[in-house]
């Protein structure tokens, strides 16, 4: 009898200490959880950063060839954004729109061709970066698909995709937010971006 109170006790122990312990890792693990969404709101907050405005970017694609692109940012108070994507490139002008999400200094987002005959999407992971001084920039990759054109993802260096503030007037802007081909070509643009370096 004595014995089976003795087994009856080290089996309660052993199943006591077997629930202690799963209580533990199930409160660890919400309370990490509470954590690291405290940290990123603490870091999204005290981070000052308005990417409204129009952003620039030249690159070779995969087919090889040059591309300009113009990236309109609207950043919402939800720390969303929506993007629109004017890519020139010698006789052609694509569009693209696409939504992502800012996390502390990171930005995830998604994209897709406006024509409704392609299929082209893609993704892009950037940072945003700052030299201290005020000037702000934004670095990372892309990655895509487009059966239609026969493409498939890419993999480049971190900075390969970077996008800096393009600075114009705000009647410039105005005109360009309104005006669905505000360049008329890959060369008008070029020109533009050419006057402007010149001053």
């Amino acid at each position: 009898m004595q014995d089976g109170i003795v087994i009856f006790k080290a089996i309660e122990n052993f199943c006591m200490s077997v629930l202690n312990g799963v209580l533990v890792s199930i409160c660890a693990a919400i309370l990490y959880k509470i954590f690291n969404k405290i940290i990123n709101y603490i870091l999204v907050r005290n981070a000052q950063f308005n990417l409204n405005g129009i952003w620039i970017n030249r690159h070779t694609n995969f087919a090889e060839e040059d591309i300009i692109e113009l990236v309109w940012i609207v950043q919402k108070k939800n720390n969303e954004i929506k993007i629109r994507i004017d890519q020139y490139k010698k006789g052609m002008i694509r569009k693209f729109a696409g939504c992502g999400i800012i996390k502390a200094n990171k930005i995830s987002l998604y994209y897709y061709a406006i024509d409704k005959q392609s299929t082209q999407t893609g993704t892009m992971a950037l940072e945003i970066e700052d030299d201290g001084k005020g000037e702000m920039w934004l670095q990372g990759v892309y990655f895509e698909i487009s059966k239609a054109e026969n493409i498939q993802s890419g993999s480049f260096p971190h900075s390969y995709y970077q996008l800096k503030r393009l600075k114009m007037s705000k009647s410039e802007m105005l005109l360009y937010v309104l005006k669905k081909k505000y360049f008329a070509s890959f060369q008008s643009l070029c020109k533009y971006l050419k006057e402007k370096e010149n001053g």
